[in-house]
C-alpha cells in the first residue's frame, strides 16, 4: 500500500486529489495509532517508511497559489476553489512526530497564522505544548504564506505561480495519472487570476457507472484543455516526462512530454508553456504544443463562461445535429472514433480559417468568484494553420455554470501517420482593459522533423515587447526574421525602445540579437550517475562526477535523469555539496525505489526508478539583465 502505490510528492495512485490525497490520512490514522502504542513496536509505518512523511504536507503542496486544488479527475466543481487534505490537524502530526519546523509552519499557515488550539490533546501532560512550542517556532520564521509554484514530478502536477494568494496569477499543467478516478487528460492546463479559475477543468462527472454523458464526455479527452489524436481518446498513461520546470521573478515555464498518451500512434505530444508578469497582478501565458503521429489533430480550448466574441474568423451556425455532424443530434450514444464530438451543441463552423484570430471570452455568472459588476476576461490569440474551426457549447456537470462555450481548433492530412503540428496560441486573462496591444507571430528558419520552433512578439501596454521563442529541441540554431538567434527550449527577451533589457533562458543554451547576445556551451549541465541511495531512505542522494555549482544557484532546478520511461525520475534539487571527489546531489525527501520486485517476498529487494550509469540533465535557467 505504501511503496510503489504512494508516489514520492506523498500522493496514493488515483488521479482525482480528493480520492489519491485520502490515502494518507486513511493510513495516517493507523500509522499514529501503531506509534503511540507502546506495547508494540516491532511495526511502526512512520519509522519504517520514512517517505510516508510526505503524505502530511502533500494536500498542501499540491495547492496551487496555495490556495485551489485544482479539479483534476472527480473532484470539485466547475470553477471551485479552496485545498482539499490540507487540515491543519493533520499536517501537525509533523511536527508531534517529527518535530520536523518546516512541517509545523506549514501547519500554522493552513490554520490562518494562528497557533492557538493547534494540536492540542486533552491526554497529554501539558495539552498546548504542541501550540506552544509553534508559537516559539513562528516567532523565528516567516509566517506569511509563500507562493511561487513547483513541479511534482511524482503525482504529475507543474505550476508557476505568483502571489497574492487569493488574487494572484497562476498557471498549471497536469500530467499525471488518467485513469482511477482521474480523465483522460494528459498535459491538460488550467489557469487562476483574479480570484477566479479564468480557464477551469469541468470537474467532478455528474454520474458514475455507465452514464454516457459521464463516459463520453465528462470522462473524455475532448472535453479538456488538451488535444485529441485520430478523433481517440488518449490512453491510460502513469505519468509524463517534465522536460523544463523554471521560474523567475517575472518570467516562468515549463515543458511536458507524454507521448503515450497515443501509445504507438505519437512520438511527440508535448506541451510547452511559458507564463509573463505585466505590471503588479496580470499575465499572460504562450502555449506551444507539439503534436507529431496520426493523420488528425483536434486541440480542445475553454475558458471561463460567456459569450465569445471573435476577431478574424467567419463563422457559420450549423443548422441541426453536433459537432459530430449535421446527422448526429446533441446526446447522442457514440463508442469508439469520434466519441464526444456529440456531446457539443450549438455549433458555428469556419472552414479554412486565417491562421491569426482572437476570441474573447468576458466572463458571466453563475460562475464561483465571479462578481456581477466584475469585468474578467480572457483573449485567446491563435497563430496555428488549421484545417478548420469551430465553436460549440459543452454542458459541464452539475448546473453551475450551465454551459461554456469550446473552441476546436482541427487539422488533418489525409493518408499520412505523421501528421506534425505545432499548436501556438497566447491565453490572456484581464480586468477591463487587455495588457497586450498586439502580438505577432514571427517567422522562424530551421527544421526539426516537421516540428516548428515558435517566435511570438507581444507589444505591451507598458511599452515593453517581449520575444519569446519556443523549439522542439536542444541542438537545432534557429533563426527568426528579425535577426534574433536561439538554440535551446525556450528564451525570452524583452526589449523597451531600442534597448534588449532583459533576457531569460531555461534549458537553452544561446540568444542573441544585434549586440547582445547570452552563449552557454550547452542547455544545461549532463553527466552520469555515479553513485545512488538504495533501499527506503528518508532523504535521496545522487553522486556525479561532473563539476557542478556549491553556491545555492541550484536549489529548485530539475534533476532529469534518463531511464526506462516507465515513470520519470525528475526530482527537484535542495542542494549540492563536493564530497570525496564527487558532488552530492540532494533531491529532498524522497527514496528512489520505485517497487518491490516481488510484492509477496520482500527479501528480494526493490525495483529502482533510475540506476547508476543512466545520463542525466540539469537545465540551465539563465537571467541577464542589461544596464
Amino acid at each position: 500500500m505504501i511503496v510503489g502505490t504512494i508516489d514520492r510528492d506523498g500522493v496514493g495512485r488515483e488521479g482525482a486529489p480528493s480520492y489519491s490525497l485520502s490515502w494518507g490520512h486513511a493510513l495516517g490514522a493507523a500509522a499514529d495509532l501503531m506509534r503511540e502504542y507502546a506495547g508494540y513496536t516491532s511495526r511502526d509505518i512512520h519509522r519504517d517508511y520514512p517517505i510516508f512523511k510526505r503524505t502530511i504536507t502533500a494536500g498542501w503542496r499540491l495547492g496551487v497559489l496555495q490556495a485551489v486544488t485544482p479539479q483534476i479527475g472527480d473532484y470539485g466543481g466547475c470553477g471551485t476553489r479552496g485545498l482539499v487534505a490540507a487540515d491543519p490537524e493533520f499536517i501537525v502530526r509533523g511536527y508531534k512526530y517529527f518535530k520536523d519546523p518546516e512541517i509545523g509552519m506549514i501547519a500554522v499557515l493552513a490554520n490562518g497564522g494562528s497557533t492557538e488550539g493547534l494540536g492540542r490533546d486533552i491526554f497529554a501532560v501539558d495539552p498546548d505544548w504542541i501550540g506552544k512550542a509553534l508559537g516559539h517556532l513562528k516567532a523565528n520564521h516567516p509566517s506569511e504564506i509563500m507562493v511561487s509554484g513547483s513541479n511534482r514530478a511524482g503525482y504529475g502536477l507543474v505550476s508557476v505561480e505568483y502571489p497574492p494568494r487569493d488574487t494572484g496569477q497562476a498557471l498549471w499543467m497536469y500530467y499525471g495519472l488518467n485513469s482511477v478516478a482521474a480523465h483522460r487528460c494528459a498535459l491538460m492546463f488550467g489557469y487562476e487570476a483574479f480570484g477566479v479559475s479564468v480557464c477551469p477543468p469541468l470537474g467532478y462527472r455528474e454520474l458514475w457507472g455507465g452514464w454516457p454523458k459521464s463516459t463520453e464526455w465528462e470522462d473524455n479527452t475532448i472535453s479538456h484543455n488538451t488535444v485529441v489524436v485520430n478523433e481517440e481518446r488518449q490512453s491510460v498513461i502513469e505519468v509524463g516526462h517534465p522536460v523544463f520546470f523554471g521560474k523567475f521573478k517575472e518570467v516562468g515555464g515549463f515543458s511536458v512530454d507524454a507521448s503515450d498518451a497515443y501509445q504507438g500512434t505519437t512520438d511527440v505530444y508535448r506541451r510547452t508553456m511559458v507564463t509573463v508578469q505585466v505590471g503588479g497582478n496580470s499575465s499572460y501565458a504562450v502555449d506551444v504544443f507539439h503534436v507529431r503521429g496520426g493523420d488528425d489533430h483536434l486541440l480542445s480550448y475553454h475558458a471561463l463562461p460567456g459569450a465569445v466574441e471573435t476577431r478574424g474568423l467567419t463563422l457559420t451556425p450549423q443548422e441541426t445535429g453536433s459537432y459530430a455532424g449535421l446527422d448526429v443530434p446533441y446526446g447522442t450514444s457514440l463508442k469508439g472514433p469520434r466519441m464526444g464530438y456529440s456531446w457539443l451543441k450549438e455549433v458555428e463552423r469556419n472552414s479554412d480559417p486565417p491562421e491569426v484570430f482572437t476570441l474573447d471570452v468576458r466572463g458571466e455568472q453563475p460562475f464561483p468568484n465571479l462578481e456581477h459588476q466584475d469585468d474578467l476576461h480572457v483573449r485567446y490569440h491563435s497563430f496555428t494553420d488549421y484545417t478548420d474551426v469551430a465553436l460549440a457549447t459543452g454542458v459541464p456537470p452539475g448546473a453551475t455554470p450551465p454551459e461554456i462555450r469550446f473552441f476546436l481548433g482541427h487539422r488533418s492530412q489525409e493518408g499520412t501517420e505523421e501528421l506534425a503540428s505545432t499548436f501556438v496560441s497566447i491565453v490572456e486573462p484581464y480586468l477591463s482593459k487587455p495588457s497586450i496591444t498586439q502580438a505577432t507571430r514571427l517567422k522562424v528558419r530551421g527544421n526539426a522533423g516537421g516540428l516548428e520552433a515558435v517566435a511570438l512578439r507581444v507589444e505591451r501596454g507598458d511599452g515593453a515587447v517581449d520575444y519569446v521563442m519556443v523549439s522542439p529541441d536542444d541542438t537545432t540554431k534557429w533563426e527568426v526574421e528579425n535577426g534574433i538567434l536561439f538554440t535551446g527550449r525556450l528564451a525570452v527577451v524583452r526589449k523597451r525602445g531600442d534597448k534588449a533589457e532583459q533576457a531569460w533562458l531555461i534549458r537553452a543554451s544561446q540568444v542573441s540579437w544585434d549586440d547582445f547576445s547570452v552563449a552557454r556551451p550547452d542547455c544545461g549541465y549532463r553527466g552520469s550517475i555515479v553513485k545512488m541511495d538504495r533501499g527506503l531512505v528518508d532523504r535521496g542522494y545522487v553522486w556525479v562526477d561532473q563539476r557542478l555549482p556549491t553556491d545555492g544557484s541550484l536549489e529548485g532546478s530539475q534533476l532529469i535523469i534518463a531511464n526506462d520511461g516507465e515513470l520519470n525520475a525528475c526530482y527537484t534539487i535542495e542542494d549540492v555539496v563536493e564530497e570525496e571527489g564527487l558532488f552530492r546531489i540532494d533531491c529532498g525527501e524522497v527514496s528512489f525505489v520505485r517497487r518491490f520486485k516481488d510484492t509477496k517476498d520482500y527479501g528480494k529487494g526493490y525495483v529502482y526508478n533510475f540506476e547508476e550509469g543512466d545520463a542525466w540533465l540539469i537545465p540551465y535557467q539563465v537571467h541577464v539583465e542589461l544596464k
